[in-house]
């Protein structure tokens, strides 16, 4: 009986498994907007930097210089280096369009990393903490549409999408938890 040949696992070419195949459709569902942009775009902190309270009120006054349409610049009395996060969730909530149009902005990249989140981990709860939940509806909204937009039906239908409930001091909070636990093995 002659012995036959078998092939070694690495001189065959790499099978692609299922998760493999969405991980690869989640990148394809986030490069149209947010690779294919210029490095800028998105901040110097990247997806996250934009949703971050800073760069929120800097995107505000951008379209301000720029002759945007806004009453933002009446809630600090002219001075723009005063316009902050909530001022601009203030001015949305009080029907400014360009404050609307950033915090819509602001939902649309958040929407796309969540729903890239969901599409890898499949979780039933995301829950949206920061400053950035203040703009309430408005942002949760067009945040769950872009969601819906994006991730895989069997995920999002599961999954619920939600601002955290703890005060501005949860970090701290999160952050002594994990001392005590990695220090003290206390849970």
């Amino acid at each position: 009986m002659g012995e036959q040949a078998v092939e070694p696992p690495h001189d065959r070419p790499p099978r692609r498994t299922q998760p493999a195949r969405d991980l690869a459709h989640v990148a394809d569902l986030i490069a149209e907007d947010l690779v294919v942009q210029e490095p800028d775009a998105l901040g110097d902190g990247g997806l996250l930097g934009e949703k971050s309270d800073p760069a929120i009120a800097e995107r505000a006054v951008e379209g301000i210089e720029s002759g945007a349409d806004t009453s933002l610049s009446q809630y600090v009395k002219g001075d723009l280096t005063k316009i902050t996060a909530q001022i601009v969730y203030e001015a949305a909530n009080d029907g400014d369009e360009w404050a609307l149009e950033v915090v819509h902005d602001t939902a649309h990249l958040l929407g796309a990393a969540v729903a890239s989140f969901i599409n890898i981990f499949n979780p039933e709860v995301v829950v949206i903490c920061g400053g950035v939940t203040q703009a309430g509806d408005k942002l949760f909204n067009p945040l769950r549409s872009e969601v819906k937009r994006r991730a895989f039906k069997p995920a999002w239908e599961v999954c619920k999408i939600v601002p955290g409930t703890l005060p501005g001091t949860a970090g701290v909070y999160g952050a002594a938890g994990v001392f005590i636990q990695t220090h003290w093995g206390l849970r």
